[in-house]
């Protein structure tokens, strides 16, 4: 899989976009498709094609080193594969995620709301998606489950 840094930019045109992941299976065909999508504004990652089953998103406000909200969905289903249509349910923080994503942003001293995602392989092993430090697109299902982070950030 090779993952834009940057997924939303703005063309040469004035108008933004969003770069999709893309699935490679070989490395010609990994370098053919990196060679038409890395830019020194847009570099890419390589992530492993993790196929199976759902996805855990942790989501946390933190102010002065400490976690003061977090809200965690279980992604039931998403389209298209790699979108950004999903079905999302509030689930209690999975004991081994939990802990592992309240980590990752404390180490990383994340500071004001941030989100991190592993997804579970065919075995039920979680695997790291990403990590980002800003307002994701969960918002609204996070103040429906009871917590606003649009207010937390914007009161911070």
């Amino acid at each position: 899989m090779l993952k834009p840094v940057h997924q939303w930019h703005r063309g040469s045109d004035g108008q933004g976009g969003f770069e999709k992941p893309r699935l490679v299976e070989t490395l010609d065909e990994a370098r053919a498709v990196a060679a038409n999508l890395v830019t020194p504004e847009t570099p890419v990652l390589v992530q492993e094609m993790v196929t199976g089953g759902r996805f855990e998103h942790h989501q946390f406000f933190r102010a002065d080193g400490r976690i003061l909200a977090r809200v965690t969905f279980g992604v039931e289903r998403q389209w298209p594969p790699f979108g950004i249509s999903a079905l999302r349910t509030t689930v209690e923080p999975p004991p081994d995620t939990g802990v592992w994503a309240q980590q990752l942003v404390e180490a990383m001293d994340i500071e004001g709301c941030s989100s991190v995602q592993f997804k579970r392989d065919e075995h039920g092993r979680a695997r790291l998606m990403e990590v980002n430090a800003r307002l994701v697109q969960t918002l609204g299902a996070a103040r429906l489950a009871g917590v606003d982070f649009a207010r937390l950030q914007l009161e911070w």
